[in-house]
């Protein structure tokens, strides 16, 4: 399979393709939830593209490598799959990759934007953090302790991407809806 010979354009391509709905289905929430306001024409609904772009080329060129080659340390220096290995292996995952990440894809994703390090990505990261890291370990310790238990290795990145579609909604709107603008 793909998946065994090309293992990183795989999961590039599946990454962002999961991280670009992601923001897809937030901004099509984000307008049905408002379409009530009557801040503008109800029945009218235009998907950015460029900031859907963003987002897939995010997952394709950051997500997965970095995700890719994290899970593979994970799994050579903790490699069994015992409740222990699985523990240490979330608590790894959540208390280091966790809060450097997220700060990593915030700020990759606004300099993308075009957006000024310190009098917008600063601030955003500041307003935002607290909430995306506490929402993050409610959402991706369960997953992830299913993830390492119970996904074979080959199948993890994969496993992530499926539950990082719901992440990827939420993410989007904190950093490109209405939570930051």
């Amino acid at each position: 399979t793909r998946l065994e010979t090309h293992p990183l354009a795989t999961k590039g391509v599946t990454s962002g393709i999961i991280t670009g709905s992601g923001d897809l289905l937030c901004q099509s929430i984000v307008h049905f939830r408002s379409k009530g306001d009557k801040t503008g024409n109800d029945n009218y609904f235009s998907i950015d593209w460029l900031r859907t772009t963003r987002f897939t080329f995010l997952g394709t060129v950051l997500v997965a490598p970095i995700v890719h080659h994290w899970y593979g340390a994970l799994m050579k220096y903790i490699p069994c799959r015992s409740i222990k290995s699985t523990i240490k292996r979330t608590f790894y995952d959540q208390a280091i990759m966790a809060p450097l990440f997220i700060p990593t894809f915030m700020t990759s994703l606004l300099l993308l934007e075009g957006k000024d390090f310190t009098e917008d990505i600063v601030p955003a990261l500041k307003s935002e953090y607290y909430d995306l890291i506490t929402t993050n370990w409610a959402m991706w310790i369960p997953a992830q302790i299913i993830n390492f238990r119970f996904v074979p290795g080959r199948f993890q990145v994969f496993f992530s991407n499926i539950t990082a579609l719901v992440w990827n909604t939420y993410f989007s709107y904190k950093a490109s809806g209405d939570a930051i603008h």
